[in-house]
């Protein structure tokens, strides 16, 4: 989704075995890291550090492994509920295929949440929850896969 993202809108691109990284400029949103595996040993976690230096800010570091620690950027963590509707586990993700949905943004109460999800039944869904929506996303069927840590700009909620 964020390769989409930056080649549609021309983003710089830092392509790495270890983690992506999509820099969106200063003025239009700062740039977004996602790790791909843990960042292990001090070449590696040297290297993260001046790639988090050369961003634009704000940054947002995503670490579903929990492995680092930013600190030193002062980027402060939050933890999210990476939330499915159908048995998943990290070891075994769901083939990648280009979904033949129509994507529609919902607003407004519950009622409207459940009609736009009822389209969707028996499809596979995976979101990320804040902890004030993990309750509501219970309720409706998904439960929790594991938590990712959000490292960014900010006090943690």
């Amino acid at each position: 989704m964020w390769l989409a993202f930056a080649a549609a809108r021309n983003h710089r691109v830092v392509d790495d075995p270890a983690w992506l990284a999509v820099d969106a400029g200063d003025n239009v949103g700062g740039a977004r890291v996602i790790l791909r595996a843990p960042v292990t040993g001090t070449a590696q976690f040297a290297s993260l550090h001046r790639l988090i230096e050369d961003l634009s800010w704000p940054v947002v570091v995503e670490d579903p492994f929990a492995s680092i620690n930013l600190r030193a950027h002062n980027l402060v963590p939050r933890s999210l509920s990476v939330m499915v509707t159908e048995p998943f586990t990290p070891d075994s993700p769901p083939p990648v295929e280009q979904p033949d949905i129509t994507v529609r943004e919902v607003q407004g109460d519950e009622q409207r949440l459940l009609a736009a999800m009822q389209e969707l039944l028996g499809l596979p869904m995976v979101l990320c929850a804040t902890p004030l929506g993990e309750p509501l996303y219970r309720t409706l069927g998904f439960r929790t896969a594991l938590e990712s840590t959000y490292w960014g700009v900010g006090n943690p909620t």
